[in-house]
Formats: structure tokens, C-alpha cells, sequence
């Protein structure tokens, strides 16, 4: 709550993660995504539990030291993190850490698959070369509230997400050639 909303930019994140260890950093990530409370803490905790885990989660994001899919499998073992969660995290190191990184990863999460699978639907009559997955988005009902929310499916695969950033950075170029930053 002493966090601002105004001063949690996609930047302030950033310029935090290359300053901050990797515990404080993915705190800090959690909070900027409006993540739950008490999945927030799940995370911290499987953390505290897992020292060497964090250790590892460390060195594979500040120094990129294993591949884009192990990493993702990493994060995805976590629990408390879902896919909206873990690639708002991916996303973040390899913006923050992008000399370490070859290729930067995006959020996948329920509001870019949506955009992302209708983007697909019209990618044909444009001539824009993008995978056809369909990501899979899923209604669940908070068992504390009572209220449903849509969701990423939590079994998507890392060539679905593979495939997705590499739309992404398709996305990006064919809007470039059009003269439309």
C-alpha cells in the first residue's frame, strides 16, 4: 500500500530490477501486476522455503544463464504464479537485464491472449506471418469471493509462449513497415 500506483511504470520496474536482488525485485514485479495478497505471499514463502531455488531463479534471470524454457518451467513450478504472473516477471528481467538476454519475452496473460488471438484471426488477410495457436483462456470462480475472473490456462505450453512473443515481435515490425509506430 505505500507503493504508489503513479510511480510503478513499466521504467520504475525496470530501473528497481537492476538495482534490487532478485527476492525484492519479483515483489516488486507482483505488486506492479495488482497481484493477490495472499498469492504474493505464497510466492514469498515457497522463496524463503527454497533458498537454492531462488538462487537459481537469480542467476537465470539477471544473468540468463539457462534457456528461455527452463526458465519458464522454473517460474511456472512456483506456486502461486500463474502464467500472467510468471511472464510479467520474464518480461521485466529481460527488459531490465536485455545485454544478458537475446531475445526479450512480453506478459501473456489473459487480456494480451485475447488481443493476441483475435490479432491471429486477421494476421491472414494482411499477409502477417503468425502462429495460429489458440490460447486457451479459462473461467474460474474464486473460492473467497464467490466471483468468477478469466485466466490464462495455467498448462500453456512454452512453445505456445515461444510463439507468442515471436508474434509479438511480428506484430511490431509489420506496424513499423507501415509507417505506424
Amino acid at each position: 500500500k505505500t507503493v504508489g500506483k503513479a510511480k510503478r511504470t513499466r521504467q520504475s520496474v525496470i530501473d528497481v530490477l537492476r538495482k534490487s536482488d532478485c527476492f525484492s525485485g519479483i515483489f516488486y514485479v507482483l505488486i506492479w501486476g495488482d497481484h493477490r495478497l495472499s498469492s504474493i505471499l505464497e510466492v514469498l514463502n515457497h522463496f524463503e522455503e527454497d533458498k537454492q531455488l531462488l538462487n537459481n531463479i537469480t542467476s537465470m534471470l539477471c544473468s540468463a544463464s539457462h534457456s528461455s524454457e527452463e526458465v519458464y518451467s522454473t517460474l511456472k513450478s512456483v506456486k502461486g504464479l500463474g502464467p500472467a504472473y510468471f511472464t510479467k516477471i520474464l518480461y521485466f528481467y529481460t527488459h531490465a537485464f536485455d545485454k544478458e538476454w537475446n531475445h526479450k519475452a512480453y506478459i501473456m496473460d489473459q487480456f494480451t491472449s485475447k488481443s493476441m488471438n483475435l490479432l491471429r484471426m486477421e494476421s491472414i488477410k494482411y499477409d502477417i506471418n503468425l502462429s495460429q495457436d489458440n490460447l486457451k483462456i479459462s473461467n474460474i470462480i474464486n473460492k473467497n469471493t464467490g466471483r468468477s475472473s478469466d485466466t490464462l490456462d495455467n498448462n500453456t505450453p512454452y512453445s505456445m509462449y515461444e510463439n507468442y512473443n515471436q508474434d509479438v515481435e511480428r506484430l511490431v515490425q509489420f506496424f513499423q513497415e507501415k509507417g505506424n509506430r
